[in-house]
């Protein structure tokens, strides 16, 4: 064992928590029959049929014969550190033999379930589950500390804190992991097999299939980074039109209100301007590739770019080759929303009076095949005729069911939860705990780590109790009516001004208010109180963890102009930033990395935490903190409200609705999963109850 500043080796701890010569896994057909007794298990008890005990056999059968081994065979250490890779290897092989993406998932979900399955097999070692929970127990029980514990096996503060948080272990603590492992006697993988599957920044995760392809065809890009000359001159009249209906009047227009483009609060551009701008450079994308080439997923029109105009839009020839094109790139081979909400643009800029296109005949002179001003009504009028026919065939409509074709399955990420719990919100309540338990490790993180993870707890927290958008959280803004008073020692309650989404009340508790126009869907102000169990999180997060984010902020930015020589903030732009409002901060790597020295200079360190990281960050805990999922974003803990409400009170939708400020429509046929099971269980409880009393006479 290598000891760091050391001259003689340490022996270690005063005695092994586990029996040399443990197996640390046991063999393969061990593994099998845990693993079929848990599937059993969560059937509550019921016996798996023989398909299913063949199909588990299959996919364990390929997995062996990848790896060179058999039933017999002793499990290693490809379910144990290695097991990304050997994952990785299991899958692309499946995929050269040309089965189906539920097929392939279906046999990666067995061998995720197979790895899960291992813990149950462990020696009598009585350790966590998590890796930072098994070393934090070893250390107690071991009676050592942990300075010693850093000497014996050559690691530094960071290092080992990283390991006893569980989040971020990196090359470096994974390296150490086999010498831990040696230090404690334990027999090889029993801390490897714990370790997180943690998501990098800003990478994301190829767990689920369509993640997979979502990074393949990421790499073959086509859309244009900026609009031609052309094209962005009668883009900003044509989002003047939409944004700013009193100016369409004077200028003469029609102009239809269904059709406005909103721009809420606190922001500079309407969020439809921003989607529909950039399907409009991937449009014109489509067209500047080239007709032929190696491949077929980047195949265009091979237009010249200066021959780019938004009259293309109204040629339905050119809109369908881009929709078909849109879909032989989408995940399942048809149209998404994507494709359906660019459909929607065409047909409402050629609508007869009131569409923009409609009511520029000048814009006929700019198509290949120009269009005279007396022909340009008729012109709008049939094209549109055949986008509508388009949009509403079977490849972009709703079914007879109501639903619509989609790019992935929301519900892929979440749904061991929801249909392995009877209540599939604990599932965040649990995620809760596992962030909250790295605070006791405190004193070995620095501040600003400190401060990330408060804040990571009340996303968390928040998330269960009020599932709002990701762009509605990261709007949300806490304003004290005097800054001052968060710097008193001891304040538990400040009074928030008026614009403040978050304020408190007279006892100490907290309330959440948001504008309606705020909301993706207008259904009035909203104004709820917040659940008890946030307020100590909201107040210590807000009072004093917050103000140390905007600080390294604040830090970054400095260190980062001094670098590329300019001008320092002024008192007023420092001051901008130590008292952003925001309630959901980052220290932005961008800040102090390697990005242009414009791009700094315009960063002012006030600005939005955009949904992205928000979305990265949850995702991350999730992966960390929940080893038998594939980790997911915020969004989807909206469809684990919504089932965790319907799945327990078939009729309370409006309640799920309220909850996720939706419809209750919507709730029910797009965001809750419930089995027709999980809808008659109430009944089947209400019968007994009838019977019971039946039987006792009292019916």
């Amino acid at each position: 064992m290598f000891v760091a500043n050391q001259q003689k080796q340490d022996s270690g701890p005063p005695c092994a928590l586990i029996a040399l010569g443990c197996p640390a896994y046991g063999t393969y057909q061990e593994l099998l029959d845990c693993y079929l007794d848990r599937r059993a298990a969560a059937l509550d008890g019921a016996a798996l049929s023989p398909q299913v005990i063949k199909n588990v056999r299959s996919h364990l059968g390929g997995w062996l014969r990848l790896n060179q081994l058999t039933e017999t065979s002793i499990v290693g250490d490809e379910l144990g550190e290695r097991f990304p890779t050997q994952l990785a290897a299991y899958r692309a092989a499946l995929r050269q033999r040309g089965l189906t993406a539920k097929t392939i998932s279906d046999r990666v979900r067995t061998i995720n379930g197979l790895r899960e399955s291992l813990l149950d097999l462990r020696g009598p070692d009585g350790l966590p589950r998590t890796l930072a929970r098994a070393l934090q127990h070893l250390i107690v029980t071991a009676g050592v500390s942990r300075c010693r514990v850093m000497r014996a096996v050559g690691l530094n503060q960071m290092t080992m804190g990283s390991l006893l948080t569980g989040v971020c272990v990196g090359v470096n603590a994974r390296a150490a992991i086999p010498k831990l492992e040696e230090y404690f006697r334990l027999p090889a993988g029993t801390l490897s097999s714990r370790l997180p599957r943690l998501l990098k920044p800003g990478q994301v995760s190829c767990e689920t299939d369509y993640r997979v392809y979502l990074a393949e065809i990421g790499k073959l890009r086509y859309r244009l980074k900026v609009l031609p000359p052309q094209v962005a001159d009668e883009w900003v009249e044509l989002a003047h039109f939409h944004t700013d209906p009193a100016w369409a009047t004077l200028q003469g227009f029609e102009f239809d209100p269904r059709y406005t483009w909103s721009i809420r609060p606190g922001r500079e551009r309407s969020a439809t301007e921003q989607l529909h701008e950039e399907q409009i450079k991937s449009f014109f994308g489509f067209l500047a590739l080239p007709p032929e080439g190696d491949e077929p997923r980047l195949r265009g029109k091979g237009m010249p770019v200066e021959t780019f105009t938004l009259a293309l839009l109204t040629d339905a020839a050119i809109v369908a080759e881009y929709a078909e094109f849109r879909r032989t790139r989408s995940f399942n081979q048809s149209a998404n929303n994507g494709t359906r909400t660019f459909l929607n643009l065409c047909t409402k800029l050629l609508y007869k009076d009131r569409g923009y296109l409609w009511q520029h005949p000048e814009f006929g002179f700019r198509l290949p095949n120009p269009v005279p001003p007396e022909q340009w009504a008729a012109w709008c009028e049939m094209n549109r005729a055949k986008i509508l026919k388009l949009k509403n065939s079977g490849c972009a409509r709703k079914s007879k069911h109501g639903s619509r074709p989609v790019s992935r399955d929301p519900f892929v990420p979440i749904r061991p939860y929801i249909h392995g719990r009877q209540h599939p919100l604990t599932v965040l309540w649990e995620l809760a705990s596992s962030v909250e338990a790295q605070l006791n490790h405190a004193t070995y993180l620095p501040p600003v780590r400190v401060a990330e993870t408060w804040r990571n707890l009340l996303l968390v927290k928040l998330l269960a109790a009020n599932p709002l958008r990701g762009g509605n959280l990261t709007a949300l803004t806490y304003f004290p009516r005097c800054w001052d008073e968060l710097r008193e020692p001891g304040v538990i309650w400040v009074t928030a001004a008026e614009e403040s989404n978050f304020y408190q009340m007279s006892d100490g508790g907290w309330r959440l208010r948001i504008p309606g126009e705020y909301f993706k869907v207008y259904r009035g102000n909203y104004d709820v109180p917040v659940p008890r169990s946030l307020w100590a999180t909201l107040r210590t997060y807000l009072f004093l963890h917050r103000p140390v984010l905007n600080r390294a902020i604040l830090a970054a930015i400095k260190l980062r102009r001094r670098k590329e020589g300019l001008a320092p903030f002024n008192s007023q732009e420092e001051t901008a930033v130590l008292r952003c409002p925001y309630v959901f901060r980052y220290v932005r790597a961008g800040v102090v990395g390697n990005v242009s020295a414009a791009r700094v200079a315009h960063y002012k360190g006030t600005e939005q935490m955009e949904v992205r990281a928000l979305r990265n960050t949850m995702m991350r805990l999730t992966r960390a903190f929940l080893p038998s999922g594939i980790g997911f974003g915020p969004h989807a803990c909206r469809h684990l409200v919504a089932t965790e409400k319907l799945k327990n009170d078939p009729s309370g939708k409006y309640e799920a609705a309220a909850a996720l400020h939706a419809d209750p429509d919507t709730v029910e046929q797009y965001y809750a999963e419930v089995t027709a099971g999980d809808r008659l269980r109430p009944w089947n409880e209400e019968h007994e109850r009838l019977r019971e009393q039946w039987e006792k006479g009292k019916v």
